[in-house]
């Protein structure tokens, strides 16, 4: 009874059918190419002791969240352009235009699945994608954090990442969270210092980001080798700067920063943050809305025939959309103007389009019958 059911007509689901699948098809083959590289790279990071083998496919389905808010509305692009130029191709289109499905049916036709894409990618740009960026960075911080208990192996002397620490750890702890007899040479002042421990373990400052070496219940010997000026200091806990921070938290980043933070800010970075993400998905409805006109071929001309084009046109949009955000970034460019103006000239372009192929005959049939 249910199985019979559908609620769009023959002709709506047969364009969604042919749009959708070439859509699915582009974007598997986008996506696919982005998550190998970025795989690639999460598992170097891994050999290299910079991310914990754990956290690559995490990291992975973090990041490819904001893949498919940068990929979705191209493939959608060129998934309308793709099943179109077949239709074109073997002649259909003409076939539904002698039937009297004109442009307007088609804009009709492809809603149906372009706008609930749209607010998908609303969802993506403005919520999922700004968390998934928050989470990334906290991974990111939290193996960067325990690189130096994770490159460390018990019995092996290892240099810290400053180049300026050398230290020795005859075990680890059953937790694995700190090191047992400890050993550090440590060149950092004007004068070498040996530092003997009974514990020692790495602790973070959160609001700068400097990493520390904590040693607990240990001597400190200071002096140069072969002189008789030494220094024995005994001690209870005592931190040794490792690596000065140099990256703001997560909470801080502007790709991460939660979007209702963003609203209402005078700052010309947090307005330009807040403008790319709301264009995220006008961007979609307008290459949507640009392809069914741009993909008019004359019969049997091919499938690809204005997929060049369509390229070199996606190029020039999401190119000056780059610009326009850098712009409005540095104060060069107005607020109230910002990057819409990038979008309004796409959308003059494609009322150029529909008006070019509707012919202005009908337009101005149109103006006069609505005066009448």
């Amino acid at each position: 009874m249910f199985a019979s059911w559908n609620p769009l007509p023959v002709l709506d689901r047969y364009i969604f059918r042919e749009v959708v699948l070439s859509m699915v098809m582009v974007g598997s083959v986008l996506m696919l190419i982005v998550l190998v590289n970025t795989l690639a790279r999460n598992l170097s990071e891994a050999a290299k002791g910079d991310l914990p083998p754990g956290e690559v496919f995490h990291m992975l389905f973090l990041q490819s969240v904001n893949y498919a808010v940068l990929l979705l509305p191209l493939a959608l692009f060129l998934g309308i352009m793709l099943g179109f130029g077949r239709l074109y191709r073997d002649s259909e289109m003409v076939s539904l235009a002698a039937c009297g499905v004109g442009l307007r049916r088609l804009y009709v036709a492809v809603m149906y699945f372009v706008l609930p894409i749209t607010v998908l990618l609303a969802g993506l740009s403005i919520y999922l994608g700004p968390w998934a960026a928050q989470q990334a960075y906290i991974v990111a911080d939290q193996a960067e954090r325990d690189a130096d208990i994770l490159a460390i192996q018990p019995g092996r002397f290892t240099e810290s990442k400053s180049g300026k620490q050398t230290i020795f750890a005859n075990s680890i702890s059953p937790l694995n969270s700190a090191w047992l007899e400890v050993f550090v040479e440590d060149n950092s002042g004007e004068r070498p210092r040996v530092y003997k421990a009974d514990r020692a373990y790495v602790e973070s400052n959160r609001e700068t980001g400097d990493r520390y070496l904590v040693l607990e219940d240990g001597n400190r010997y200071e002096g140069m080798p072969g002189e008789r000026d030494y220094t024995i200091l005994r001690y209870k806990r005592h931190a040794i700067l490792i690596k000065e921070g140099n990256k703001k938290r997560a909470t801080e980043k502007l790709d991460a920063r939660p979007t209702s933070l963003l609203l209402g800010s005078n700052n010309a970075k947090e307005i330009a943050e807040l403008q790319w993400r709301i264009s995220v998905p006008i961007t979609g409805l307008l290459l949507a809305l640009l392809a069914v006109p741009l993909s008019h071929t004359p019969p049997r001309k091919g499938r690809y025939g204005q997929l060049m084009i369509a390229i070199l046109v996606y190029i020039s949009y999401a190119n000056l959309l780059s610009v326009a955000k850098v712009w409005v970034a540095k104060g060069q460019l107005s607020p109230a103007i910002g990057i819409w103006w990038v979008h309004l000239l796409l959308l003059l372009f494609i009322a150029y389009l529909v008006i070019n192929q509707l012919g202005w005959q009908w337009i101005r049939g149109q103006f006069v019958r609505g005066r009448g």
